[in-house]
């Protein structure tokens, strides 16, 4: 038996007094009129009590007028090319809140009053941090370097000279307390530390200490502080704690209500997770058990709305929309994003991964050039001398076979290869030989470790193997 509060069950009980037809709020499906379990055996409760949060009534036209007019007069008179304002498109499921509410598992971040999905301002500035600090990391250990074409977070450190000046800016975006500022002597042992050092120290690694001993007077500096007289060694304990430059206000649809879906996740052990006797190894003897949820639909446009407070300068502005927008569509946000739920893309970084792309395909196409130039300097290593080539230069094709098919281990001379335009026909009779008339060459040199000679040969399949007659 389930024992509800007497408020809670007298609103259960008028629920099944509406008229037909008349469905529930979205809100109050989702908080208050929950479908709880009858018995042990009732398996569909979750169900019913997810297609009720579908299918509850919501004020969404109201609410999104309101919203859009509030944000377009915070953005100012640019309006929706405001930096202030970045647009979002769901790409995906979303899940926030789901260990929030009655509903176990299965709780939705919805404003109170229209229904309508809402990401919390929260959950925003720590997508937005998550990223900045990621990319510190990889920028620190050597995994990230700006201009790198490869890594998708190369944008996102380029307007830094050094890691410090990067972790300076993230300090005054997103704020701080004391706590963000300890080192290793804060803590008993190395693996305390490992486990429960601040993010700031996570994401400097090893450098740390010396990133924190250059930020720390910057800092003091713009707060207009002096570090406390028994604070000379660690000045940063004369830090106080901080607010940060940048507002990150909730985030709501742009357009209209993206409506809700009914998801399912399925355990196959769940006694093996309850640590229950006799299912250590998780034997395929359990019944399976699906969970149903819900969770916001995919396709809809957000708008995620950032605000400089009094002591934002307009480079803060600048790093905290990167950064969310960078987050957004590299971690996603909410729950579940390593399944694929949460996950956005950004109109705004397009013409930015164009670049990208454009210097990524420039890079691989100086690295073959760079490839092609050492096959050649190989290739030229070995040349025939001046008269040899002039000779072959006079020769027709079918000449030039002839040539080549007297050619002898003895003769040295022979894998010389003149550019193709000097001696038209040369390198597909001389790859003719070596693969179909003579393979002794080759035979002999394939043993001989970083042969000029099997170089020489592997370029001239690259390039003229197709061209070879039948």
């Amino acid at each position: 038996m389930i024992h509800l509060l007497p408020s809670t069950r007298a609103v259960i009980a008028e629920l099944g007094k509406q008229p037909p037809g008349r469905k529930a709020a979205r809100t109050l499906a989702a908080s208050r009129y929950i479908d709880f379990p009858s018995g042990p055996d009732d398996k569909n409760w979750r169900r019913q009590t997810s297609t009720a949060i579908k299918d509850g009534s919501i004020k969404a036209t109201e609410k999104l007028n309101s919203w859009r007019s509030f944000a377009l007069d915070l953005a100012g008179p640019e309006k929706e090319k405001s930096p202030r304002l970045l647009f979002a498109r769901q790409q995906s499921r979303l899940l926030m809140n789901m260990a929030g509410g009655v509903f176990e598992n299965g709780g939705l971040s919805l404003d109170r009053l229209s229904g309508l999905p809402v990401i919390p301002g929260s959950a925003v500035k720590g997508c937005a941090r998550r990223l900045a600090l990621a990319a510190l990391q990889e920028w620190t250990i050597g995994q990230l370097q700006p201009e790198d074409p490869q890594n998708i977070l190369s944008p996102v450190i380029q307007d830094f000279k050094d890691p410090a000046e990067m972790l300076l800016q993230i300090a005054l975006v997103f704020g701080w307390s004391d706590l963000e500022w300890q080192g290793r002597d804060d803590f008993d042992s190395e693996k305390k530390w490992l486990e429960k050092r601040p993010d700031f120290a996570w994401a400097c690694d090893t450098q740390w200490d010396q990133i924190r001993e250059a930020v720390v007077p910057k800092l003091l500096k713009h707060l207009h502080l002096e570090p406390k007289p028994d604070h000379a060694a660690k000045p940063w304990k004369s830090l106080p704690h901080f607010a940060g430059t940048i507002a990150f206000l909730p985030a709501y649809p742009w357009e209209k209500d993206p409506g809700i879906d009914l998801d399912v996740i399925t355990c196959h052990h769940p006694k093996y997770y309850n640590q229950e006797a006799g299912y250590e190894d998780a034997p395929d003897t359990e019944e399976p058990v699906p969970v149903i949820f819900p969770a916001i639909a995919p396709g809809q446009t957000w708008a995620f709305l950032l605000h400089p407070t009094c002591r934002a300068k307009d480079s803060h502005l600048t790093h905290a929309r990167r950064w969310l927008a960078h987050g957004l569509e590299t971690f996603g946000i909410g729950a579940k994003t390593n399944a694929g739920y949460g996950w956005f893309e950004v109109p705004d970084l397009a013409h930015e991964k164009e670049e990208l792309a454009k210097k990524a395909a420039e890079t691989a196409k100086k690295a073959a050039e760079a490839e092609a130039e050492a096959a050649n300097y190989a290739l030229r290593s070995i040349l025939p001398d001046a008269s040899v080539i002039q000779t072959l230069q006079s020769l027709r094709p079918d000449q030039l076979r002839a040539v080549i098919n007297k050619f002898t281990v003895d003769k040295k001379w022979w894998p010389k290869l003149p550019a193709p335009e000097a001696v038209p026909g040369y390198h597909l009779a001389l790859l003719e030989h070596l693969t179909q008339k003579d393979r002794q060459l080759y035979e002999t040199e394939k043993s001989r470790p970083n042969s000029k000679i099997i170089t020489a040969l592997q370029e001239l399949a690259r390039l003229y193997a197709r061209q070879l007659p039948d």
